[in-house]
């Protein structure tokens, strides 16, 4: 399947194995653009060692994971990624890379991008990651898991609506990590910093967290680790702003409140959900069956139909001040106001 492209299909990818949809074997290329894939649970998309793979505004849904394999790269841009039922975006083994950008992760999840296994570099940029580990029945959910990663650079995203149990970014091994403009809201930890990985963490929001960045010290017998720099962040009603529980000599935090922060947060790419949507209605027509989409108060599903004219029925509306959460009925918008309306108001500030 070398130097493949796939160019606005946006009907469900057929599974080509009992393992993936899509599959790209060795020193090979893949583009998708504008594609809807989704793999019934099993793998959306892997690219083998050697490989490159170009993911462009597209729709991932209901799979286990999409990933790159051993010196394998995967460029991700503007695509939407929801209800996958491992990772949202995989890179593992020596020389691995990813880049993505724009991107949007919903619902499910155990980590939303996981680097690990000696994989070489991810960059991560304009991304939002909302709602990740509300359905996957594991302890501990990430948005960002890195593991002996060698470098990872995080800029201008943002970690909203997190189930229990879930961490924004935490970073193990030797990671080298720049970390800069994080927004997390609501998770029991903003970054969490283990054995010796070590970076910068600077002009980051931490509201209402237990831990806004937390330092565990090194295993014993292994060296001191790597400094933490943290400069310039907030940490809004949080718990426990900094816990260090490693030596005072990793961390540096003499600029941490030194100026206030200035966010330069990205808008929610609503547009982009409603583009994707609107393609789909045009090219499949009749029954297209339960989406991914849930009430944000009973959980039922959502199921479209698309009539003959091009219309859909059975679509769920949806909170007409942040555009947020889609509700099934006017009862259940209602019955889930009280607990929506902190999250609304904030949404709706930072737009």
């Amino acid at each position: 399947m070398e130097n493949i492209s796939l160019e606005s299909r946006i009907a469900q990818v057929n599974l080509l194995s009992p393992k993936h949809a899509t599959f790209l074997s060795e020193n090979s290329r893949m583009e998708l653009k504008h594609c809807c894939i989704s793999a019934n649970g099993a793998a959306a998309v892997t690219a083998q060692s050697g490989s490159h793979l170009v993911i462009e505004n597209c729709y991932i849904h209901d799979s286990e994971h999409t990933g790159c394999i051993d010196s394998s790269e995967i460029v991700m841009r503007d695509t939407l990624i929801e209800n996958m039922a491992g990772m949202g975006v995989e890179l593992r083994g020596k020389g691995a890379q990813g880049e993505i950008t724009g991107c949007r992760f919903m619902k499910g999840f155990k980590s939303a991008v996981c680097c690990w296994s000696g994989a070489d570099s991810i960059t991560m940029s304009d991304c939002h990651m909302e709602a990740f580990g509300s359905i996957v029945n594991t302890a501990v959910y990430y948005a960002v898991l890195l593991l002996s990663c060698n470098k990872a650079i995080i800029s201008k995203c943002r970690v909203t609506r997190a189930g229990k149990m879930a961490h924004a970014v935490v970073t193990d091994g030797t990671t080298d990590f720049d970390i800069r403009n994080l927004f997390v809201e609501g998770s029991v930890m903003g970054v969490g910093v283990c054995a010796g990985a070590g970076g910068i963490i600077s002009n980051c929001k931490f509201l209402r967290c237990g831990q806004g960045v937390m330092i565990a010290p090194a295993p014993s017998g292994t060296a001191l680790g790597k400094k933490v720099v943290l400069e310039y962040n907030e940490y809004p009603a949080t718990s426990e702003p900094i816990a260090n529980f490693g030596s005072p000599k990793r961390l540096d935090s003499t600029r941490d409140k030194a100026k206030p922060v200035v966010l330069d947060m990205p808008k929610d790419n609503i547009a982009l959900r409603k583009a994707r949507k609107e393609e789909t209605k045009k090219l499949r027509k009749g029954d297209y069956g339960a989406s991914s989409v849930l009430c944000g108060n009973c959980g039922k599903p959502e199921i479209v139909s698309f009539l003959e004219d091009g219309t859909a029925s059975g679509k769920f509306k949806v909170c007409s001040r942040c555009k947020e959460p889609h509700y099934c009925s006017v009862e259940c918008q209602r019955a889930a106001w009280p607990s929506h309306k902190p999250n609304c108001e904030l949404f709706e500030g930072q737009q």
